[in-house]
């Protein structure tokens, strides 16, 4: 039930911020009417913002990781 409530939940979501989504429901089209995708659309462009500068960032740190391990490998041959 949670899982159900949390996939309709991210469903609505994506119809409020990209009109253009195949899954619009009758939620998210009285929400657009009430106009709560004005509110909710800059707070999901924040939010997918810092997410990518976040997993950019581990991403690079991760691959720093690997070559500096590399390079020791070599180096202790």
């Amino acid at each position: 039930m949670i899982f159900g409530f949390l996939f309709y939940s991210l469903t609505v979501m994506a119809a409020l911020v990209s009109p253009a989504c195949p899954l619009q429901t009758p939620i998210s089209m009285i929400l657009r009417i009430l106009r709560i995708n004005e509110v909710l659309r800059p707070t999901v462009i924040l939010a997918s913002r810092y997410l990518h500068q976040l997993i950019t960032r581990r991403l690079l740190e991760r691959s720093e990781g690997v070559a500096i391990a590399v390079k020791q490998l070599r180096c202790s041959h």
